[in-house]
C-alpha cells in the first residue's frame, strides 16, 4: 500500500472514529430517563477496534452467511435482539423470501421488489424469485464484508412450517443462502410445550388438524430441515446468557459484550409479541388446559420431540 493509500485510510478511520465517540456521547445522553432503559455503567465494546481486526484477519470474499432459525413462541425475538446489538452487526428480522403471509394483489410497498414480482400483471416464476433473492443477499453480504460487519438474517421458519400446506415443498432459507456461499445456522429451541400453548392462545394455529400432534410433527420437519446445525434452549439462554449466550455467539463467530443483556431492549424488531419487560430471564410456565392434558398424553410425537430436544414431556 502506498503513503497515499495509506493516508486516505487513515482518514477514513479517524472519521469512523469520529462518528463513533459521537454516538457513543449521544448514548451517554440517553442513559437515565423515565421512559427509557437503562443503559450499563461502561462504556460500549469499541466498533472501531472491531473493525480493525476483521478487517485485518479477513478479506471480503471470505465469510459466512450467518442466520438463526427458530418456531414461533420460542424466545426468538429475544435472542435476535441479543444479536443484533453484537459489535457491526446487521440483523435482518422475519425473513422469507417465499413467504405466503402477505395480502394478495397490489399494495403500495416502494421497496419491496419480490412483492411486486409475486404480484404484478405478470408475476414470475418462483425461480426468478429465488435468483432475485439470492443475488440481494449475496451484494449485500460482500459490501458488509467489505466494511468489516456481519449480516445476519432471522429466519421466519413460521411461513414454511406452520401454515398450510406441505412444509417441504420448497426450499428452506438455509438452502437458498448455500447458494451464496458457506453458511453458519443456529437453531433454538423452547420447550414444545410452551410453545404450542403460546400459539393457541395468539391464535396463530392456521394448519390442520390443530393439534399438539400435528403441531409436534411439523416441528420436527423443521429440524430436519436443519439437521445439523448447532442447537440452543431458550431457557439456558436467558437463565444463564453469560454462559449460553456466549458460547451461541463463538458459534456464530461474533463478539460477545457482558453489556448485552443490558441493552437487547433497546433494539426494536419485528415479531415482538410476547415478552414483557426489559431484563433475560425465564417466565412462569402456562397454565394446560385438560384437552391439551390429554393430547400430551396420547400423542407419540410429543413425546418423541420431547426426546430429541432433551425436554421433559411433563415439564418440570
Amino acid at each position: 500500500m502506498t503513503d497515499r493509500d495509506g493516508s486516505a485510510e487513515a482518514g477514513d478511520l479517524n472519521g469512523l472514529k469520529a462518528l463513533v465517540d459521537a454516538a457513543l456521547e449521544d448514548l451517554e445522553s440517553y442513559r437515565v430517563g423515565p421512559d427509557r432503559p437503562r443503559l450499563p455503567s461502561g462504556r460500549l465494546p469499541s466498533l472501531l477496534e472491531e473493525a480493525r481486526l476483521r478487517l485485518a484477519a479477513t478479506s471480503p470474499s471470505e465469510f459466512k452467511i450467518r442466520s438463526l432459525h427458530h418456531f414461533a413462541c420460542t424466545g426468538g425475538t429475544v435472542i435476535s435482539k441479543c444479536v443484533a446489538v453484537a459489535p457491526n452487526t446487521v440483523l435482518l428480522s422475519e425473513i422469507d423470501p417465499l413467504s405466503e403471509m402477505i395480502p394478495e394483489g397490489p399494495k403500495f410497498s416502494p421497496t419491496d421488489i419480490i412483492r411486486h414480482l409475486r404480484y404484478g400483471a405478470r408475476p414470475v416464476p418462483v425461480d426468478v424469485i429465488e435468483s432475485v433473492f439470492v443475488s440481494a443477499i449475496s451484494t449485500l453480504a460482500h459490501t458488509l464484508k467489505a466494511k468489516g460487519m456481519n449480516l445476519v438474517l432471522r429466519d421466519h421458519a413460521h411461513s414454511q412450517f406452520c401454515q398450510p400446506g406441505n412444509p417441504t415443498a420448497r426450499p428452506t432459507l438455509l438452502e437458498l443462502l448455500g447458494r451464496v456461499g458457506e453458511t453458519a445456522p443456529i437453531v433454538t429451541v423452547r420447550h414444545p410445550l410452551e410453545s404450542y400453548l403460546s400459539m393457541v392462545r395468539n391464535r396463530w394455529i392456521e394448519f390442520e388438524p390443530g393439534t399438539l400432534s400435528e403441531y409436534c410433527r411439523r416441528y420436527m420437519l423443521f429440524l430436519d430441515g436443519y439437521a445439523g446445525s448447532p442447537i440452543f434452549k431458550y431457557e439456558d439462554l436467558v437463565s444463564d446468557p453469560e454462559q449460553h449466550m456466549r458460547r451461541l455467539f463463538d458459534a456464530m463467530d461474533l463478539s460477545y459484550s457482558a453489556n448485552i443483556p443490558d441493552l437487547f431492549d433497546s433494539v426494536v424488531l419485528t415479531g415482538d409479541s410476547g415478552r414483557a419487560g426489559n431484563s433475560l430471564g425465564l417466565r412462569e410456565n402456562k397454565s394446560v388446559d385438560e384437552d391439551t392434558r390429554k393430547q400430551m398424553k396420547r400423542s407419540k410425537r410429543y413425546i418423541r420431540l420431547c426426546e430429541r430436544l432433551e425436554y421433559d414431556p411433563e415439564r418440570p
